[in-house]
């Protein structure tokens, strides 16, 4: 039996001797194209924001349950970013202008919000950039209507 020793950040306090099990995100492709019908791509944007949101709730009310409160905030403050009404509005008014893909549009604007928490001082400001990567992906990947594996 060979022992690895994996070092990361843990999610609880204490020691546990057990199967683990290692978690690599999907990382989705993301094209840019342009489109035709602009009506269609923002219902289909708004289609998945919705979509998105309803997942966050549940898992919400899952980790509170689970976790408590304060510990499933952050999938409530993952829940208002998708409610930014500037964040939505320039994604929006990008798709029209421009007439690409929600899918490039969404992957730029939120990658541009990832490269500013990256550059922070701040350790707390830096990890929320990973927040940030998992809304944008939960809406692409609703977008592209796919499920979780």
């Amino acid at each position: 039996m060979k022992n690895n020793v994996l070092k990361g950040i843990a999610a609880a306090p204490g020691i546990s001797i057990a199967t683990a099990y290692r978690y690599e995100k999907e990382v989705e492709n993301i094209i840019d194209e342009s489109i035709d019908n602009v009506e269609e791509a923002l219902n289909n944007l708004d289609e998945s924001i919705q979509k998105s949101k309803k997942e966050l709730k549940k898992i919400f009310d899952l980790a509170v349950t689970k976790m408590g409160e304060k510990r499933a905030g952050i999938f409530e403050a993952q829940m208002m970013i998708l409610e930014d009404p500037v964040l939505l509005d320039n994604i929006k008014e990008r798709i029209k202008k421009e007439r690409r893909a929600p899918i490039f549009i969404v992957d730029d604007e939120f990658s541009k919000y990832q490269k500013i928490l990256a550059q922070s001082q701040e350790t707390y400001l830096k990890e929320r950039g990973h927040d940030i990567d998992d809304i944008k992906n939960r809406i692409i990947r609703n977008l592209k209507k796919k499920k979780w594996k």
